[in-house]
């Protein structure tokens, strides 16, 4: 299994051989350090530890700290660790790139969805709402949703029925997008912009 840090930068477009253009996301994947190589003998299991970015180390956990100057790279801002089959392509202290992908390959991303706080049922659910006319006094409210008198008032507890069109808190899961397909890789530097970590 390949995989990698990175970062969101933004979106973009791209046209193909054929003139058909595509709307793309940007990614600063990587460079990312090997920190730490775990094997079946010792671990259990094979996998690699990567760390991306960077922070001072006195912003860091002692455990990560600790990982870091072992390794003898800096204070990484993130680590994530990714099984593997084959332990022994990796070096502690190597830096890895987008180029282990291929253009064109399919590839599964990861990530925390942008967080949107707590939204009523306009926002979250685009409820229509009630009228502003003839003494309505429920402009934004969601009305009666549910079934029939039983279990009627009880279904609107989410802990009760999951998936429920109520107000809820809306954003900041983790997700993930299967099958994107990697479009094109610019090895030159991208400006280390605030974006969220894929």
């Amino acid at each position: 299994m390949k995989g990698l840090i990175g970062k969101k930068v933004g979106m973009t477009q791209l046209y193909d051989d054929k003139g058909v253009l595509t709307p793309v996301t940007v990614v600063q994947a990587g460079p990312c350090v090997v920190i730490d190589v775990k094997n079946v003998e010792r671990d259990g299991y094979s996998a690699v530890l990567f760390g991306f970015g960077s922070r001072k180390a006195k912003n860091a956990g002692k455990a990560v700290a600790g990982q870091a100057a072992k390794a003898g790279v800096n204070t990484p801002s993130i680590m994530k660790e990714f099984r593997i089959t084959d332990d022994s392509k990796f070096e502690i202290g190597a830096e890895i790139g987008a180029g282990i992908f291929e253009e064109g390959e399919y590839l599964d991303v990861t990530g925390v969805t942008k967080g949107r706080g707590y939204q009523g049922v306009m926002v979250r659910h685009h409820f229509k709402g009630g009228r502003d006319g003839h003494g309505g006094g429920w402009h934004r409210k969601p009305g009666s949703i549910g079934c029939r008198e039983s279990p009627g008032q009880p279904a609107r507890c989410q802990s009760r029925f999951r998936g429920k069109s109520d107000l809820c808190k809306w954003g900041d899961p983790r997700t993930q997008r299967r099958h994107r397909t990697r479009q094109k890789s610019d090895q030159e530097i991208i400006p280390n912009l605030q974006g969220d970590t894929l």
